[in-house]
């Protein structure tokens, strides 16, 4: 047995290893998504098998709520402290990230792969498709979220000056 449940059998014929792939399971996963969803989430069959409850979890949930909680009781004063953390944050792992990608080795092939240009791939469909797809996040037609923080306006709110 292999991984996700392909059964490899071999056979010899003439003195020549043959390999009979059957596959039992048609949809493969990786190595991360088996793990996120057999361990972490501790998926289960069906509705019939409900599973226990994931303490992990709960802990991680109990975390993030007690978070949100200091957070909004304390005001905007202490909103505009976290906003800092959270806006700053951010930046200082993308430097100390971008330190050490540059310190490893063959980091200069790497800048080079990624900087070099394959114009052969300008003729693929696939990479139009992406880019139209792109475009369509990029100019936001549902506009949901600006329409909302836009009715904190006043009516007659002259927003042209």
């Amino acid at each position: 047995m292999a991984k996700n449940g392909t059964c490899f059998m071999t056979h010899e014929i003439d003195n020549k290893t043959y390999a009979e792939i059957k596959a039992l399971n048609v949809s493969s996963k990786t190595a991360s998504d088996e793990y996120f969803h057999n361990y972490v989430l501790d998926l289960t069959d069906g509705l019939h098998d409900l599973g226990g409850i994931r303490y992990e979890l709960v802990i991680c949930l109990f975390i993030c709520w007690a978070i949100v909680f200091f957070c909004l009781s304390r005001g905007v004063k202490t909103m505009g402290k976290v906003v800092y953390f959270t806006a700053l944050f951010p930046y200082v792992v993308l430097v100390v990230l971008l330190i050490r990608g540059l310190s490893l080795p063959g980091a200069d092939q790497g800048i080079m792969f990624y900087l070099t240009p394959e114009w052969h791939r300008l003729l693929d469909v696939r990479v139009w498709g992406d880019a139209a797809m792109q475009i369509f996040f990029s100019l936001s037609p549902c506009w949901g979220g600006l329409i909302t923080l836009a009715s904190y306006n006043k009516f007659h709110n002259n927003c042209l000056k």
